[in-house]
């Protein structure tokens, strides 16, 4: 075997490497690909799903109606937040900061969803 022929990642570190410094196990286990069409549609259902609900919460006539609204507006924030955190951490493509944002992002839409959520009006 040539030593000139075999390279060491510490010398030629790939651009997933950088994005990941916590270790290449990590790395390893976020190396799922996920198509950029699926995020989308999967964003784009869970912004419907939380129209859907708001407005079947605020329309609603008896309290059955409410909690099915309230239910499917929970489905769409969880929806929509395990999306963008799925999309910061498959994408390797996209810049650190722009996948920080995603995920800072996704946190604060299922912190504020849920406290805001129509749910607790419905106990």
């Amino acid at each position: 075997m040539n030593k000139e022929t075999i390279t060491d990642k510490k010398s030629t570190p790939d651009r997933e490497h950088d994005n990941f410094p916590l270790g290449d196990n990590l790395s390893a286990l976020l190396d799922v690909q996920i198509p950029s069409n699926l995020l989308i549609l999967g964003g784009g259902l869970s912004i419907l799903l939380l129209f859907i609900g708001s407005i079947i919460a605020v329309v609603s006539d008896s309290s059955g109606a409410f909690k099915a609204g309230a239910v499917i507006y929970n489905l769409g924030i969880a929806g929509l937040g395990s999306i963008l955190f799925l999309g910061a951490l498959s994408n390797n493509k996209l810049e650190t900061n722009i996948r920080t944002g995603m995920i800072i992002s996704a946190g604060l839409i299922l912190a504020v969803g849920f406290i805001i959520s129509p749910w607790s009006l419905a106990i």
